[in-house]
């Protein structure tokens, strides 16, 4: 009887366990800004009021579609804005903004058709060797990703 008595408080107490830790969260996106040239989703950005996650595309393949997304504080975002489009970078700029999680976007400026592109690494970690990497995105197309215009 004192067994039975035991195996139904254990049955009891994991079965509530269980369902307690599973939580919904609601939280919706204040803004939304997406980039897709031609329909080809390239990036986008999804504003909450506490931070902000950037998706982008991964560029190291060409017929495969790989997401990479991570998360940003929104002051973080303001100052990735403003450092993606000064009018001051020059070829072989490098930069480097850490994100909420364990990972580092590492920014680099190259120079094509006498204009000067960003292009934005996602770093999983200190050791990775394996980055993945957003195409260079347009000024405008950088407007449009940050809701500027």
């Amino acid at each position: 009887m004192r067994k039975a008595l035991i195996l139904l408080l254990v049955l009891t107490g994991v079965s509530q366990l269980g369902i307690s830790q599973i939580t919904k969260i609601e939280s919706k996106a204040i803004a939304e800004y997406t980039v897709a040239p031609m329909g080809k989703y390239m990036a986008s950005l999804k504003v909450f009021e506490d931070h902000s996650i950037l998706t982008f595309r991964d560029a190291r393949y060409q017929h495969i579609d790989e997401y990479v997304s991570c998360s940003l504080d929104n002051k973080t975002v303001e100052d990735l804005y403003k450092l993606l489009s000064s009018k001051v970078a020059k070829k072989g700029d490098e930069y480097h903004v850490k994100t909420l999680g364990d990972e580092t976007l590492y920014i680099t400026f190259n120079k094509m058709l006498g204009k000067t592109y960003p292009t934005i690494y996602l770093y999983e970690s200190k050791y990775d060797t394996n980055s993945s990497y957003m195409a260079s995105l347009t000024h405008k197309q950088m407007d449009k990703l940050f809701g500027k215009r």
